[in-house]
């Protein structure tokens, strides 16, 4: 099988999920399918293109924090990636 790449892994999730995933949801289901990952998922699903943030969730319940929701425009990810392919 071929080596997937995080930002493939990620637009293909965001492009299952039309409502978005928030950053911990992303990095969740992503250390379920790859060995290794940026550390920094925010700066790295900001940098893939054709994503979007769609707003803000909080988390938790006694140490509650927001968590940027994200969704993509797959028709952007996909003509960029084909020009990269």
């Amino acid at each position: 099988m071929k080596h997937k790449q995080f930002r493939d892994v990620v637009a293909e999730m965001l492009r299952q999920e039309p409502e978005g995933l928030s950053t911990f949801q992303i990095q969740d289901r992503v250390s379920e399918v790859m060995r290794s990952y940026p550390i920094c998922f925010g700066g790295a699903i900001r940098k893939i293109p054709g994503v979007f943030k769609v707003g803000t969730v909080m988390t938790g319940s006694m140490n509650a924090h927001r968590q940027i929701v994200w969704s993509i425009d797959y028709d952007k990810y996909s003509e960029w990636r084909q020009g990269k392919c």
